[in-house]
């Protein structure tokens, strides 16, 4: 005897549909090595300036850093669209070797120390 099976009404409906944005900080760290090459960096980039434009401003701040053997903060965390994408605009492909550690400790700062150009959120 196979076992049977009662098919119910459903119990949960659901709709969905967008809501507000929660506060955000975001850091993207945009690898300029060669393991990347120039296509990959730009690439990178786009994907970094379509993800930005999705997310609701000023409820979201971003910011930037680009990295190979050296890094640099490409963008302050900023909850300024225009701003952010004046930044994304002004980076350049500048190849070299790969080192993450130091990228990873300066988004570290920027997103938890209190610093005048990051500031921290209420949490």
């Amino acid at each position: 005897n196979a076992p049977r099976f009662c098919q119910t009404e459903p119990q949960v409906h659901v709709e969905l549909e967008p809501g507000p944005q929660l506060p955000l900080d975001l850091i993207c760290c945009i690898d300029s090595s060669w393991s990347v090459g120039l296509d990959g960096f730009q690439l990178s980039v786009r994907f970094f300036e379509e993800l930005a434009s999705e997310l609701d401003m000023p409820a979201v701040r971003i910011g930037a850093i680009t990295f190979n053997h050296s890094f640099a903060v490409a963008s302050p965390l900023t909850s300024e669209r225009s701003e952010l994408q004046a930044r994304l605009a002004q980076m350049r492909y500048e190849p070299g070797e790969t080192k993450l550690a130091g990228p990873l400790h300066l988004a570290s700062d920027m997103l938890f120390c209190r610093t005048a150009a990051s500031g921290l959120r209420d949490r």
